[in-house]
């Protein structure tokens, strides 16, 4: 997994209100927490987060936190949590978890999915049921992603977690009989889009045979 780096001031002040006015000036609120040393608040540039995220690394990466100017005492951390706003999205707080690159860490890393289905070629619909999978490993071991070739699913089959390989040093900890993806028949997804279809025209004629019963 890539590293990446960003700068972050130590926050004095916490509450909603001082939160209210970090992000008033382009800045993002923030906790690091783990290991012997106790949470530590933390804020930073929007601007800087924003580049971060979007350099590649998505949502759960290994950062390095530098305190200052200089960049001699960084601190291993894996970003652990986003808060978004509800309504616009935006990222309104993140959490930090500091982490040692000799002792085993739990994340999660997302699947991705490779190649071309012989039953999607039949007709057949894909289904991607599992996007992230659960794991343990080193920090510097962890993958970017867990690759998933369905290359040889006929209609009808699917993958299981137990079915994926993974790096030799990672362990798996998701359930092992979940299914990942599975390439659907068509007639299944055309019987349940009549079936939608007939319930939700009962549901559209319902008030007019109402309006047609004689009042009492």
């Amino acid at each position: 997994m890539q590293r990446a780096e960003l700068h972050v001031a130590i926050r004095e002040k916490t509450g909603k209100g001082v939160a209210r006015s970090l992000r008033r000036e382009g800045r993002i609120p923030g906790v690091v927490y783990g290991g012997q040393d106790p949470p530590q608040p933390i804020d930073m540039d929007g601007r800087e987060l924003w580049q971060l995220l979007h350099a590649g690394g998505g949502e759960h990466l290994l950062v390095n936190l530098y305190f200052g100017a200089e960049k001699d005492q960084g601190t291993l951390t894996l970003l652990k949590d986003l808060q978004h706003n509800p309504l616009h999205g935006k990222v309104e707080h993140v959490d930090f978890q500091r982490i040692s690159v000799d002792r085993p860490i739990l994340t999660t890393v997302p699947i991705r999915i490779t190649g071309s289905s012989a039953g999607e070629r039949e007709g057949g619909v894909l289904e991607h049921v599992l996007r992230e999978l659960n794991i343990e490993c080193l920090p510097l071991e962890i993958p970017d992603a867990i690759e998933v070739d369905i290359s040889p699913l006929g209609i009808g089959q699917s993958i299981h977690v137990r079915d994926i390989a993974v790096p030799e040093r990672v362990r798996v900890l998701s359930n092992p009989e979940a299914v990942v993806v599975l390439i659907v028949s068509p007639t299944r997804v055309t019987a349940a889009e009549v079936t939608k279809e007939v319930v939700e025209g009962e549901g559209a004629e319902a008030p007019a045979e109402s309006a047609e019963q004689p009042s009492e």
